[in-house]
């Protein structure tokens, strides 16, 4: 099960690194709601980004293509991961005594996202 999940992550991350762009960011974070639905821990996810930058980087040649594909790869693992994320706010939010999550806390992390998207860089990361 999770390896047929691990070549759709792969192909996805791979996507993202030859364009970006905010398809392939979707894509990660569709990926990331799925693997919270067929029961995949945040560590398996985290094992199998890790194990699939380091073949992309086994790969590749050149030290500074190396870096950015890097770099690409954590915008990708950080939207994958981001429904992890909205799991977990909702579950402490739930427990008594714990007050739903502040507003300005989300919306500073939108606008975070939203400047990342418009400045980051676009196009091959291969």
């Amino acid at each position: 099960m999770l390896l047929a999940f691990a070549r759709l992550y792969r192909a996805a991350l791979l996507g993202y690194l030859l364009g970006g762009g905010e398809k392939p960011r979707t894509r990660a974070y569709d990926l990331g709601r799925e693997a919270i639905g067929r029961g995949f821990s945040l560590l398996d996810i985290l094992r199998l980004h890790h194990r699939t930058v380091n073949a992309l980087l086994e790969a590749t040649p050149d030290t500074r293509h190396g870096l950015l594909r890097v770099k690409a790869a954590q915008d990708f693992l950080l939207e994958a991961v981001s429904p992890y994320e909205m799991v977990c706010r909702g579950y402490v939010a739930s427990l008594p005594g714990h007050p739903p999550d502040g507003a300005p806390a989300a919306t500073s992390r939108v606008r975070r996202r939203r400047t990342r998207r418009q400045s980051g860089p676009s196009g091959s990361y291969l």
